[in-house]
């Protein structure tokens, strides 16, 4: 969530500072006092009023692939992205680029996606740097302008981007990649799962989407109205789906998937 603070001092002045913060996290305001050439210290009573912005749409873009094809920020609608701003020759770019692609296998199968915008390079020197030192998995993008929605004056900077396309989170800087972890975890939103039911004489086969990051326990109940939901298990994997058989030995079955996280 991001702020500002207001500091209206008794002189009547007003200073304003923007910063971020994430629920539960706790912020500390320091106040100081300071002498200026000899003057006298500024005194009286420090308020401090914090305001929540709401997250902002995020801009649309669109920039050139590797390959020379048109990619838009409306070609992601719904999945969540993060927008890394890196270059060839940036260290820490490079260096966080292994965490990335280990979580892009992770999530990419549930509406998530990194996508890496170069900054300030031709798109044949990206493309051979591609090609030959590292295999990316996810859409790389050329921005040989480096003029973006705001200056950018240090890389990586990479921008969270939630599936409703609103900006919830800028990271200026290298991340180690429990910190990509973290921030991923932090505002991935699973993709609805949709148990699907196929009569079989007298059982029932029950299909739903498997997933990398989140597993599921197939539960039922047999009297309407009671509340108690009986585990019949994840089910087994066939294919890319979960599966389970189970029999319609009683007149009145309600199924759900109570989600758990990996």
């Amino acid at each position: 969530m991001n702020f500002f603070a207001d500091n209206v001092q008794t002189s009547g002045l007003l200073s304003r500072v923007p910063f971020s913060a994430e629920q539960g996290e706790e912020i500390q305001i320091l106040v100081m006092s300071i002498n200026f050439n000899g003057g006298s210290k500024m005194t009286g009573e420090f308020k401090f009023t914090l305001t929540a912005i709401a997250p902002s749409e995020f801009s649309d873009w669109e920039y050139k692939d590797l390959n020379g094809s048109l990619v838009k920020s409306t070609d992601f609608a719904g999945q969540m992205v993060i927008l890394n701003i890196w270059a060839t020759w940036c260290g820490p770019c490079l260096n966080e680029i292994p965490h990335m692609i280990e979580l892009q296998k992770l999530y990419q199968d549930e509406g998530f996606t990194f996508i890496g915008v170069s900054t300030g390079e031709k798109l044949i020197d990206v493309a051979s740097f591609a090609n030959t030192k590292i295999d990316f998995n996810y859409p790389v993008l050329i921005n040989p302008s480096g003029e973006f929605w705001e200056p950018i004056s240090i890389i990586p900077t990479s921008y969270v981007i939630s599936r409703e396309n609103r900006l919830v989170e800028k990271i200026v800087g290298f991340r180690s990649l429990d910190q990509w972890k973290e921030i991923v975890a932090r505002h991935f939103e699973p993709l609805p799962i949709v148990l699907n039911a196929e009569r079989m004489n007298n059982k029932l086969r029950l299909q739903w989407k498997s997933s990398r990051t989140k597993t599921y326990q197939l539960q039922y109940q047999s009297e309407p109205g009671d509340g108690r939901w009986h585990d019949l298990g994840p089910g087994e994997l066939v294919g890319d789906r979960m599966q389970a058989i189970v029999p319609m030995d009683e007149p009145y079955r309600i199924f759900r998937l109570a989600m758990d996280t990996l």
